[in-house]
């Protein structure tokens, strides 16, 4: 699957880079979304210039906002279902 990826500090037409990741592992209560959209707020603007303390070590999948699709569920998950329309907070890696 592909993801992007915060590479360095600074403008954003330098900063990023689309790069092929392998799909995360569903854990127990946890949801796979395939996003079709991802919000840019105040932290990941701040973390893209480097100034949020809070960002992972680069390189980076930011995003805290998505919308997509319930693509897998893990065990004990029955309020949604594959297929699903939703939309999440995360914390980076949206």
């Amino acid at each position: 699957m592909k993801a992007i990826h915060l590479i360095k500090f600074g403008e954003s037409s330098e900063a990023f880079e689309i790069r092929e990741i392998a799909k995360p592992e569903i854990k127990a209560g946890h949801v796979l979304i395939k996003v079709q959209a991802s919000g840019i707020n105040f932290a990941d603007v701040n973390a893209r210039r480097g100034l949020y303390h809070d960002c992972p070590p680069l390189p980076a999948v930011l995003g805290y906002d998505v919308g997509g699709v319930i693509e897998d569920v893990g065990e004990g998950v029955d309020h949604v279902k594959v297929g699903d329309s939703v939309t999440a907070m995360s914390r980076f890696g949206g």
